[in-house]
């Protein structure tokens, strides 16, 4: 969950809501917390879309926009954090 936490930080902070900018946020975020781009990609892409399979996430999050993609990673955090604690 902390990478979809860290992942969600840096998604906010993006002034310019493009494929390179988001692409370059989640690939910025694996390699600091030196994990694979699937171990943090996959997960992702579950908690925006739902599903396992999406079209390319950086093309996902920019066709949602920046407050829909944000919100729905939110959730897909609260979702984990709610089911943990149970």
């Amino acid at each position: 969950m902390e990478p979809l936490k860290a992942l969600y930080d840096s998604l906010k902070s993006l002034e310019t809501w493009d494929n390179n900018h988001i692409k370059s946020s989640i690939e910025d975020t694996a390699n600091k917390l030196e994990i694979k781009m699937g171990k943090l990609a996959q997960p992702l892409r579950v908690a925006v879309t739902g599903a396992g399979i999406s079209p390319s996430i950086d093309d996902t999050f920019r066709l949602l926009g920046q407050e829909k993609s944000l919100m729905r990673l939110r959730k897909g955090i609260e979702f984990i954090e709610n089911r943990s604690s149970s």
